[in-house]
């Protein structure tokens, strides 16, 4: 009996990966118009992991879960340290060099070097 062939393509808006409880570990999705996201979970279910695209082609990751903190966020401006939903730190890059943010836990900007 000959085996039949395989598909060579898989389509769809969603797919979600499993482990063997039935809990949620990944996702890969087209959460709108133009745009990709490849999301990673913890045992828990907070997102661990985020690799996104938007319409526009702008890449970013996430390392942790923002809400939750602490995390990481990276895309091609720099890099931002979250805690508790706010941003405490960040490094940018722009035009004129680099720039560096600290803020409180609430959110408020505590000083940017350099000063402009």
């Amino acid at each position: 009996m000959s085996e039949r062939p395989r598909p060579r393509r898989l389509a769809a808006e969603e797919f979600v990966l499993c482990d063997a409880a039935g809990r949620r570990r990944a996702v890969l999705s087209c959460p709108t118009r133009g745009a990709v996201r490849l999301v990673f979970f913890a045992a828990d279910g907070a997102e661990a992991l985020c690799l996104a695209v938007d319409r526009r082609g702008r890449a970013s990751l996430a390392v942790g879960s923002a809400d939750r903190g602490p995390a990481c966020l990276i895309d091609r401006r720099g890099v931002e340290i979250w805690r508790g939903g706010n941003s405490v730190a960040a490094l940018r890059a722009d035009r004129d060099g680099g720039r560096l943010y600290r803020h409180r836990r609430n959110g408020r900007l505590v000083r940017a070097t350099p000063r402009r």
